[in-house]
């Protein structure tokens, strides 16, 4: 790990060994050096009422479905991509159970049967810990196979979400799994101290020495305002 630290923020660069294994004893393929989009979000207009930040008037209002993504792509060969997940609501308080998780893994459902998809990246109840996401796991069906990664959006939480004890544990559980794990953090918006927050989260997440390793990604941290 290296680390360097700044009057304010502290800056943490990992060098995070490979996972460990797939939670469903899954091996990949071997692929061809393709160009794989790593990340896209698709939905139908079924789909919009679900969406957490969806409203009539917003600019993505519509339908994106694989044929949208396939004429936007143009010429450009890919060799499939990874569907992220796109916040549909859930209940609160969050719980790992099918009632309260029920359009995230209908979503998982639906991105799994994509044709092209080369994994999901799917939404998962971090906070709640190793327990919590043991459980939201075994709520899966067959389409855990295509299951690569995981998502939490802490960047609409209130201040101290990735504080919790329970967050860093089932960060742990999602690496150790062999599952990626995509920090959803919004320095723009939300400001410097979700970096702070997560800076501390991941310094949790690695602090044990023989802990294993994985793949954290840390995506939209000063997204365009839509």
């Amino acid at each position: 790990m290296i680390a360097e630290n700044t009057d304010d923020h502290p800056i943490i660069a990992y060098n995070i060994r490979p996972p460990r294994r797939h939670p469903a004893s899954f091996m990949p393929p071997k692929m061809s050096a393709e160009i794989v989009d790593s990340h896209i979000h698709l939905f139908r207009s079924s789909d919009l009422s679900s969406l957490s930040w969806m409203t009539p008037s917003h600019a993505l209002y519509a339908t994106h479905n694989v044929g949208e993504y396939s004429a936007a792509r143009g010429d450009a060969s890919t060799g499939g991509f990874v569907f992220v997940e796109t916040d549909r609501a859930y209940t609160h308080p969050l719980a790992a159970t099918r009632e309260c998780l029920s359009q995230p893994l209908v979503e998982v459902a639906f991105a799994a049967a994509l044709e092209s998809c080369c994994g999901v990246v799917a939404f998962a109840p971090v906070p709640l810990g190793a327990a919590g996401m043991r459980a939201w796991w075994d709520l899966l069906g067959d389409e855990k196979q295509r299951v690569r990664g995981v998502r939490f959006l802490f960047q609409d939480k209130p201040p101290g979400t990735m504080l919790l004890p329970a967050a860093a544990s089932g960060v742990r559980w999602a690496l150790h799994n062999g599952l990626a794990f995509d920090l959803g953090v919004d320095f723009r918006s939300g400001g410097a101290w979700q970096l702070d927050e997560a800076v501390v989260l991941l310094n949790r997440v690695f602090e044990r020495p023989n802990g294993g390793g994985g793949w954290v990604v840390l995506g939209g941290c000063s997204r365009h305002r839509l």
